[in-house]
């Protein structure tokens, strides 16, 4: 199922891990696989699978507000897709290495773990 929200965050749901999974929220730690793609031309600009979960948390500075608002309520095991405006990504500044200023982010995101 694909929905768009309010802000322009495209969430689409790719696979369910269990039901009674730990569900992300604003404040925790998690640790999530993911490939950032360019949504203009599908290019792979970024990707740490096969590599070590990455881990923040949730909401904090130097993560984009796309990944705040696109990965809350997920649940361990679950996976998405995100298409990140840049307003809630990296907005007029893009990224140094992969990410041209005022670029549209497509994300796959599959969320390893969860805790407070």
């Amino acid at each position: 199922q694909k929905r768009t929200l309010s802000n322009g965050l495209i969430i689409e749901d790719l696979a369910f891990g269990p039901v009674d999974g730990k569900e992300a929220a604003a404040g925790q730690k998690v640790k999530i696989f993911y490939t950032a793609m360019s949504e203009e031309n599908g290019r792979v600009l970024d990707t740490n699978v096969g590599k070590a979960p990455w881990k923040f948390r949730l909401g904090s500075k130097g993560n984009t507000d796309g990944w705040k608002y696109g990965i809350t309520g997920m649940r361990i095991g679950d996976k998405r897709r995100l298409v990140v405006p840049p307003s809630l990504g990296r907005g007029e500044d893009g990224a140094v290495e992969n990410v041209p200023p005022n670029s549209w982010v497509v994300y796959e995101v599959e969320l390893i773990d969860v805790k407070k």
